[in-house]
């Protein structure tokens, strides 16, 4: 086989099945981060918020998670929302209490895509704060839960102008993992990889249902799977 066939073949897989690669195999620079898996007592109900903007109220993602969730888990699932459009880690510090009060024993958690707007005037630094407090005031009352940070989509048109350091703010998920011992699912490195119309952001920042379903809820499903000690495939 030549090196220009072979980089014909190349480009033809990657245009027709990328999506699909994307899911099964993480591009480069996909940073989730594991944590151990629960212990759960046999067929006893196991709860999961998702927390964050409107990429998470706005979206039937997180629905979708749960129903692939229930055909690999021995255990009842019970899941909640509690999301806001245009809410930033600041709204999410003032939900503390209703996320602790829930006693979920997984957590979701995403704010960077509109800590990074301009227009809600965080700086890195505020964000990382924000963090910081919401993280640790979880981790100190749900101790048994796992905690997980959750990088989004990019942003076009507009909406990308007004989240020029949105990178940072994903990147500062990658350090907060680490320093506050909870676990991340790095959707942004797998957006990236999709060419941009698959990305499906008609609005700039949200993606279509479709798009979500193809790169969200495999990635999402099959984390949390294994940390209910399952091994969720796509």
């Amino acid at each position: 086989m030549n090196g220009t066939w072979r980089r014909g073949l190349a480009v033809v897989v990657i245009a027709g099945l990328g999506s699909l690669f994307l899911i099964s195999s993480p591009p480069k620079g996909a940073a989730d981060r594991p944590l151990l898996p629960l212990f759960i007592a046999a067929n006893a109900p196991v709860t999961v918020i998702f927390i964050g903007t409107s990429l998470t109220a706005g979206d039937p993602w997180p629905d979708l998670v749960i129903e692939r969730l229930r055909d690999c888990v021995a255990h009842p699932l019970r899941a909640r929302q509690i999301a806001e459009g245009g809410v930033t880690s600041a709204w999410g510090l003032s939900q503390t209490q209703a996320v602790i009060a829930a006693v979920p024993d997984l957590v979701v958690l995403e704010f960077a895509i509109n800590d990074a707007d301009l227009r809600r005037g965080l700086s890195l630094s505020d964000s990382r704060d924000n963090h910081r407090t919401l993280l640790a005031r979880l981790k100190q009352g749900l101790p048994k839960a796992r905690i997980i940070l959750m990088t989004t989509n990019p942003a076009t048109g507009l909406r990308r102008l007004l989240r020029p350091r949105l990178a940072a703010y994903y990147a500062q998920y990658r350090t907060l993992a680490a320093e506050m011992d909870v676990g991340l699912i790095d959707l942004y490195p797998r957006w990236l990889a999709l060419p941009r119309a698959a990305q499906g952001l008609t609005d700039g920042v949200h993606p279509a249902p479709d798009s979500a379903a193809l790169v969200i809820v495999p990635v999402v499903t099959a984390y949390l799977g294994g940390l209910l000690g399952q091994t969720c495939t796509p």
